[in-house]
């Protein structure tokens, strides 16, 4: 018999070469692969292992598998590794400790088989830190941020963290908010609006700066404007939300935030190149299919396209995964060249990595691949030198960080943008206004500034809706971007104000190319704009600055541009300014009236004078209003017209009303118990002092102080208060209405009030201008429109009173027209409550006479 000693070495030298190969993958794959005895000492470790835990591979040899594990949890990963043998568990997740004593955060998965002809456990192990780094990162930029952020978590809708801004702008400790849902702090007062908010995101829909009122913990409201989306971390779903502090009408751009999507765990495998090889592997030996068996289980944990190429770049065998993902079948690959995945402008480094490869024998770099429809993407690429069915070959693990740089590019952009316009925000803004500051001074150029501001931009979103305030917003970018010169900056600071910096001018030609810069952008704004099917107009001011002129540095100019845009704004607005040296006056007055304010509230040098009111039927005296008059060194009586705006600005106002209150209601309780009982006190509320949100209280301590009953207090509002249309406009006035406290309108007919808002608001009486008054004899229009104003009171049962009364023959006209009151210098001129008081006291007199 004749023994063909060739064909028995056959099985012999395939098993040898898949022991090889089975050898390198060992060595190639970035995950720790350990071999265990069943008595638990390691018979093997790859070089990831040696390369995380920092030992040697004989130290390893030395070592049982529990030795890598803390001593304090040796007998956990003990049973738990027991429970996976027996396929009760899937994966320990149990740190292991590195030589020098670091703990490694790791995934372990076993499985029992054969090495070297005995019995052994094969562990699987994946080295988490690179998630717990990102993770970091992503906690970093979170606590870091200077805007609130929470996360919430789902489906419970509890906090699971929030960052120190969010703790520090609301006002509570991290302990009073972890594990709370939003409606346990009570949060947010317009409860349904933020649940419809939350349904989006659980949608998966991104939400951005939609507005919203917080409520602190003190109980102050907050305007916030929120942006949020859904991320998935770990296996758990978290709704991530910043706000922006808008109370103070400043936004500051945040960034926001990362989602690092999880790598899937594995799925692919060499079924091509397997199955060819089957029949001759099972022949070979029983050996030879445990290995076989051992190997395409290893190479299937990958959850990344693998590659086996030749050095010449054609492809000897891929995995599924690379299937699925370039969208190219095994056949398809393999009648392929490396150089179809390269793109063209990547293709010229494929000869250097290759040569890399076969000196060093393994490489790592980044690439741009293409898949079968033509789609580029990022990969990061590891290849080993092997030997593969006999020739010299590359084993390459080629992984898809698209999302990765996307979600990096998209923190960067939004550190930097606006989300709602695209332009640069402010910090962007301003970077690039200082980087211009730095050219013009190098190369002794000019500069200018601008700073443009919507006019009126709060009514479009008071009458249209947020949606379409936004939408303006954009179409108005676009105007700008598509006008602004070259080169040239836009950004959007805030709201409705844009910055426009035009760097490297001619000096002696700045203002001139400013100016023309200016017309050009108040033209392009002139054409009406067509939202969702609605055509509306947008007007704007324009402030403008020079350097050097007006300021060296972006600070001054900043502020000089600021003070020229509110100079066009009170000159009418829809126009320009550019900065002049007296501008500083008005800015010099305005803050020395505000500082004499401040002053004057430390040495109470404000009084109320009061004017009576009257029945236009009866004579008799149904009220008194009280009038803020300051008494100012060197100056004398100063009556409100010439310091309410700075009061107002200043939000000096707020403390100011609060007196004003405070004595009007003590001295009307004083009135009714010293023998007027029906004397009704009118007191002017102003639109500023609404936005702070604590009126409220204010009123009402200043009745709980005084003892006057909220029936003798009548409140005046101006029409611009009722354009403020919200909810809490409307829960204020309802709340007084329901103690008793009379509403006024002051100045009616100057404004836009509706009928609507008259019965909305539920107003008691109309006080008609004063300017309407004093032509009432010599003007048709005047006589008009009180007679307008008299007839639709009577239709709403409102009462109405006139002020600026001066001579018999106009309260005679008023009283034949139908109006109730009068007040006005015919009867009396405002004066301080003692003279008053002896004023009421002569005319009880006269009467009983």
């Amino acid at each position: 018999m004749t023994i063909d000693l060739a064909e028995s070495e056959r099985p012999e030298q395939a098993l040898r070469e898949l022991a090889a190969n089975f050898q390198t993958f060992f060595e190639t794959v970035g995950d720790i692969i350990l071999v265990v005895a069943p008595a638990g000492h390691i018979l093997y470790a790859n070089q990831a292992c040696q390369r995380i835990l920092g030992y040697s591979r004989a130290e390893l040899s030395q070592l049982q598998v529990l030795d890598l594990h803390p001593p304090e949890v040796r007998a956990e990963a003990r049973d738990i590794f027991a429970a996976m043998l027996r396929g009760e568990r899937q994966l320990c997740p149990l740190p292991l400790i590195a030589k020098d004593g670091a703990l490694v955060p790791v995934e372990t998965r076993v499985w029992p088989g054969r090495w070297n002809g005995t019995d052994c456990i094969y562990s699987l192990i994946k080295n988490l830190s690179a998630e717990q780094e990102a993770k970091q990162r992503f906690e970093r930029l979170f606590h870091h941020n200077p805007a609130p952020m929470a996360l919430t978590s789902l489906p419970e809708r509890r906090f699971a963290d929030v960052n120190q801004a969010f703790l520090e702008r609301l006002g509570y400790r991290r302990e009073e908010v972890l594990g709370q849902r939003a409606a346990d702090l009570d949060l947010f007062p317009d409860r349904a609006r933020q649940q419809r908010l939350v349904q989006q995101l659980i949608a998966g829909e991104r939400i951005s700066n939609e507005e919203l009122k917080v409520r602190c913990k003190d109980g102050a409201l907050l305007d916030g404007l929120f942006s949020g989306e859904l991320i998935r971390s770990q296996g758990r779903a978290y709704l991530l939300s910043v706000m922006l502090d808008i109370t103070e009408r400043t936004r500051a751009e945040q960034k926001l935030r990362d989602s690092e999507q999880r790598y899937r765990a594995l799925s692919a495998d060499l079924e091509r190149q397997v199955q060819a090889r089957t029949a001759e592997i099972r022949a070979a030996s029983a050996a030879l299919q445990a290995s076989e068996a051992q190997y395409r289980m290893l190479f299937n944990s990958a959850a990344d396209p693998i590659f086996i190429i030749d050095l010449q770049g054609r492809f000897l065998a891929v995995n599924d995964q690379a299937c699925r993902h370039y969208g190219w079948s095994h056949a398809d690959f393999l009648a392929r060249h490396l150089r179809d995945l390269d793109t063209p402008e990547d293709s010229i480094n494929a000869p250097a990595r290759i040569a890399q490869l076969a000196q060093q024998g393994q490489a790592q770099f980044q690439a741009e691949h293409r898949d079968a429809h033509g789609r580029r993407f990022p990969v990061d690429a590891r290849a080993t030198k092997i030997h593969y069915g006999g020739v010299p070959a590359m084993l390459a693990i080629c992984r898809d960080i698209s999302e990765q740089i996307k979600a990096q590019e998209r923190i960067a952009f939004l550190a930097y943008h606006d989300p709602l316009t695209g332009l640069p925000n402010r910090v962007l803004g301003r970077d690039q206004l200082a980087q211009a500051l730095v050219a013009a001074a190098d190369r002794q150029r000019g500069l200018a500034v601008l700073l443009l501001d919507l006019d009126r931009f709060r009514h479009v979103n008071d009458a249209h809706g947020q949606a379409i305030g936004d939408a303006l917003l954009q179409a108005v970018a676009e105007r700008l971007r598509r006008q602004l010169p070259s080169p040239g900056h836009l950004s959007r600071l805030a709201g409705d104000e844009f910055l426009i910096v035009l760097p490297d001018l001619a000096p002696a030609q700045a203002e001139a190319e400013a100016i023309g810069v200016c017309e050009r952008l108040l033209q392009a704004l002139s054409a009406p704009f067509d939202l969702a099917g609605r055509s509306l107009s947008a007007t704007a001011s324009l402030g403008v600055a020079l350097y050097p002129q007006h300021g060296a540095d972006a600070e001054a100019l900043l502020l000089n541009a600021s003070i020229a845009l509110r100079e066009a704004e009170r000159s009418g607005r829809n126009r320009f300014r550019c900065f002049e040296a007296q501008m500083n006056a008005a800015l010099m007055r305005f803050v020395q009236t505000r500082e004499a304010l401040a002053l004057a509230l430390q040495q109470q040098a404000f009084e109320l004078h009061y004017q009576p009111q009257l029945d236009l039927r009866t004579g008799a005296v149904i009220g008194v209003e009280a009038l803020l008059r300051w008494q100012r060194p060197g100056v004398g009586l100063v009556l409100p017209d010439a310091f309410i705006d700075v009061a107002e600005d200043s939000g000096l106002i707020e403390p100011i009303g609060a007196w004003v209150l405070e004595q009007a209601c003590r001295q009307a309780a004083a009135w009714r118990a010293a023998g007027w009982p029906s004397l009704v006190m009118s007191v002017n509320l102003s639109a500023v002092q609404f936005q702070h949100g604590q009126l409220v209280e204010t009123v009402a301590a200043a009745l709980a102080d005084s003892g006057l009953t909220p029936q003798g207090l009548e409140l005046e509002l101006t029409e611009s208060i009722l354009l403020q249309e919200d909810a809490a406009l409307r829960e204020t006035l309802t709340q007084w209405k329901r103690q008793g406290i009379g509403l006024a309108i002051d100045d009616f007919g100057t404004g836009y009030a509706s009928f609507a808002y008259l019965k909305r608001f539920h107003i008691d009486r109309l006080k008609i201008d004063r300017s309407f008054v004093s032509d009432l004899q010599s003007d048709d229009g005047s006589r008009a429109i009180v007679a307008a104003i008299i007839q639709m009171a009577r239709s709403l049962g409102l009462r109405i009173i006139a002020e600026g009364v001066e001579t018999l023959a106009i309260a005679a006209q008023l009283q034949g027209m139908g109006c109730d009151a009068v007040q006005g210098y015919l009867y009396a001129r405002p004066m301080p409550a003692p003279e008053l008081e002896r004023w009421l006291q002569a005319r009880d007199n006269t009467a009983q006479a």
